[in-house]
């Protein structure tokens, strides 16, 4: 198990002021997965409960520090918007991608079945990597795909339509392909 303030602390970050809101923004670029590790912390809120409203202490640079209390852990997305700082790349995911997915025996975990494509190794890019290219392949085959994407923060595993389609396109015809 990740304990998510001690990931936080244990980190050197940049610093960037959203000037409109004066929340202030916490991102390193020397991590393996930086847009997985981005915090904000508005020192106006005082009874903010991120992570249990417990104060956090930031590293800046190589001497700096700074005591957040209730910080959030936020998006690269999110800081992008605040500050013009963009790292919106430079998540790091695992992408798995197959025609169908099942259950295995116990019928107590997913398994993908007929796998079309999956990474040797995390690699850095945009957080929806895995959709988008899941999207691309279902468009190609003409049939809905399964993603399995993980990040430092959790996984998901899911459908992608080809362009143009939703689910009621498909719901009828799932052991069709």
């Amino acid at each position: 198990m990740i304990c998510g303030s001690a990931e936080a602390e244990a980190r050197e970050y940049q610093v960037a002021i959203d000037k409109n809101r004066g929340v202030v923004w916490f991102y390193t670029l020397s991590d393996p997965d930086p847009g997985g590790h981005v915090y904000c912390h508005d020192p106006r809120d005082v009874n903010s409960q991120g992570y249990a409203g417990r104060t956090i202490t930031f590293k800046v640079g190589k001497t700096g520090t700074y005591n957040a209390k209730g910080p959030w852990h936020a998006t690269a997305e999110a800081l992008f918007t605040g500050t013009g700082v963009d790292i919106r790349d430079k998540y790091l995911t695992f992408v798995a991608i197959a025609k169908r997915r099942g259950k295995n025996e116990g019928n107590t975990r997913a398994i993908l079945e007929d796998v079309l494509y999956m990474d040797e190794k995390p690699i850095l890019g945009l957080f929806e990597r895995g959709r988008n290219l899941a999207r691309k392949m279902a468009t190609e085959l003409g049939h809905p795909v399964c993603c399995y994407s993980e990040s430092g923060g959790g996984s998901s595993s899911g459908f992608e339509y080809p362009q143009g389609t939703t689910y009621n396109d498909w719901r009828d015809k799932w052991e069709t392909w």
